[in-house]
């Protein structure tokens, strides 16, 4: 099976006030044609849709119409997971209109899909974090993390049995928690992938990332993430890299400064 793993489009964004949708445009177009060239199965978008919670109407036309091309008519299912630049509540509005056309959005993690057979693939399993498909015939099981703030990590992990020592558990360490249950889903006849959107310790930071939301309680390390999986898909960090093993940030598509020139 050959998958395609990109990320950060941040669609709408602007540069000093000049719209970058143009240049958007031509990244969906070189995209379509790269997918189709290499006769693509599966794509992963690791978050960072959309630059803002309230994308404009431009950059909506445009993920519809990417969605539409990449899928082809859902031939093609594509896998996303949520950033901090999207909107949960926006991109779980369309889910159900999206499914039907091969494009699985992951807007938190407690985003849960019913089991059944879709015209192209179909959804073997589907719990919080987690998730396996059927795609021509192979399995995938892929762990799911979309970025999530440390206030609803809290709300998911503890109950009232939960202890004073759990709660000053630090981010990376319940983040770790839901992988490392997420990955007892995992078979050994199934390709065993994870996909999420955060910061890992040790990545190379670039100058369009808003420093707020990078390093500090927000870190993740390296050693957190599954390496059971054969490929960890990240997004986050718009320098493509890889951090260690099987981890790896894909990028952003284009620069997003005048400091990323060269990158």
């Amino acid at each position: 099976m050959k998958i395609l793993h990109t990320a950060d489009w941040h669609l709408g964004k602007h540069l000093e006030y000049r719209s970058r949708i143009e240049e958007q445009e031509q990244f969906v177009d070189e995209l379509v044609y790269i997918v189709d060239e290499h006769c693509i199965d599966f794509i992963i978008i690791a978050g960072d849709i959309y630059d803002t919670f309230n994308p404009s109407a431009s950059a909506e036309r445009l993920f519809f119409r990417a969605m539409n091309l990449l899928s082809n008519g859902g031939k093609r299912p594509i896998l996303i997971v949520a950033g901090n630049h999207d909107s949960p509540q926006r991109l779980s509005a369309v889910s159900p209109i999206a499914t039907k056309q091969g494009v699985i959005i992951i807007d938190k993690i407690t985003t849960k899909f019913d089991a059944g057979d879709y015209e192209y693939f179909s959804i073997l399993e589907s719990k919080p974090g987690f998730i396996k498909l059927s795609i021509n015939g192979e399995k995938l099981s892929i762990v799911t993390i979309p970025y999530v703030s440390e206030s609803r990590l809290n709300e998911l992990i503890y109950n009232s049995s939960s202890t004073e020592k759990d709660m000053q558990k630090s981010y990376s360490d319940k983040i770790e928690s839901l992988i490392n249950e997420a990955c007892t889903n995992y078979e050994q006849d199934s390709i065993n992938i994870a996909v999420g959107h955060f910061y890992i310790v040790g990545g190379e930071q670039s100058r369009s990332e808003r420093d707020i939301e990078l390093g500090g309680i927000f870190s993740v390390s390296s050693s957190a993430l599954p390496m059971s999986a054969q490929y960890v898909a990240m997004g986050h960090l718009h320098r493509a890299q890889n951090i260690k093993n099987n981890i790896y940030y894909s990028g952003s598509p284009i620069q997003y400064s005048k400091k990323e020139a060269h990158i």
